[in-house]
């Protein structure tokens, strides 16, 4: 069976505001300048940059506190 990794609360906004956007992480990864692995690293807790977080936030239009 394969571990299966978890996302940070964060990363659960990310992944719910994507779907109600029809958008995926390589979209938002390519609106941003950034690259789909730092989109993912995002949503389960490997980077945890403030910045980058406000601005998938801010793209995405998450309005609740970034972690």
């Amino acid at each position: 069976m394969t571990n299966l990794k978890k996302c940070t609360p964060f990363g659960m906004k990310v992944k719910i505001a994507l779907i109600k956007n029809n958008m995926t992480n390589q979209e938002l990864a390519e609106r941003l300048g950034y690259t789909n692995s730092t989109i993912s690293d995002v949503i389960f807790g490997r980077n945890s940059s403030r910045k980058t977080k406000e601005l998938i936030a801010k793209e995405l239009g998450i309005k609740d506190e970034i972690e």
